[in-house]
Formats: structure tokens, sequence, C-alpha cells
């Protein structure tokens, strides 16, 4: 499978292999950031811009849960020294 996302909130999932058209997710008023799929299992995990990350069940086709990583409004502060920098 492979994912795709937009500006809109509209995850569409694809069968690699023919390339056609699967599943949506929709999560309205938020831009998916990342996607990430399981290697072998029907699991997806996407980061949106309102700071939580979801999980999927591509199987069901339903969102298992989320959990908030950072605030969308969260800054980072520039007197902390990146490691390595």
């Amino acid at each position: 499978m492979i994912g795709t996302s937009g500006e809109d909130g509209v995850i569409k999932v694809w069968n690699m292999y023919d390339l056609e058209h699967c599943l949506n997710f929709i999560v309205p008023k938020e831009e998916c950031l990342c996607i990430a799929m399981h290697q072998f299992k029907p699991y997806m995990i996407c980061s949106f811009s309102d700071g939580y990350i979801r999980f999927f069940d591509l199987q069901d086709s339903r969102c298992l849960g989320r959990c908030l990583v950072s605030s969308p409004n969260e800054e980072a502060d520039p007197t902390q020294e990146t490691e390595g920098g």
C-alpha cells in the first residue's frame, strides 16, 4: 500500500501493484504532514498539523486512536543547542 495526502486533510491509500485507489481517510481542517505504513501489517500512522499522530487500521478502514506529540503553537527554544550543533 502507498499513502498520499494533501492540505485538505484527505489521506488516500493506493494499491502499489496496480496503483488503484483503495481507501480514503478524512481528518477535517487538518493537514497530514507525514505518512508511515507498516511493512507487513495493514496499519498506517500519520502526523497532522494539529500536533497529533493518528493510528489507522487499513483492513477495518478506521482510526484506532491518536496521541498528542507537539503543540501546533509550540516554538523551538533558540537558546537550546541541538545535538551535534
